[in-house]
């Protein structure tokens, strides 16, 4: 299958989903995801998605060298971040190189989620 053909298939399934626009892409607001993130705090333990990873919220608000709206830094529990909580030279926040990401609040859900390991040691006491 060319490459041509896989753009157009996949031009053709955004179109039937109702995911196409016309004209330029509009800029994003400068409250975009406020409500959503109004919700997280820095500490809380949160399963970012995709993936299911566990984290630890680091930082939540406004990140311009990112792009208008509000974002989410975490400090993953595996090292399965992209940096250390500095983005393009600003610094949001400190973790381990690996450890650190910035996604939007619609990718997070705050709740009582232990670490991985944590749980994994809760199944084996129960054993």
């Amino acid at each position: 299958v060319s490459t041509q053909s896989t753009w157009v298939w996949k031009q053709m399934r955004k179109a039937e989903a109702g995911l196409t626009t016309t004209g330029p892409k509009q800029p994003l607001p400068e409250d975009y995801m406020q409500e959503a993130a109004s919700k997280i705090q820095v500490g809380n333990r949160v399963e970012v998605f995709p993936g299911g990873r566990r984290a630890t919220v680091r930082f939540v608000g406004l990140a311009p060298v990112l792009g208008a709206g509000y974002w989410v830094g975490v400090e993953y529990d595996d090292p399965v971040g992209k940096h250390d909580g500095q983005v393009k030279g600003s610094r949001f926040f400190q973790c381990q190189e690996g450890f650190g990401g910035i996604v939007r609040p619609d990718k997070v859900t705050v709740g009582d989620f232990p670490s991985l390991d944590d749980e994994l040691k809760l199944s084996d006491d129960e054993l």
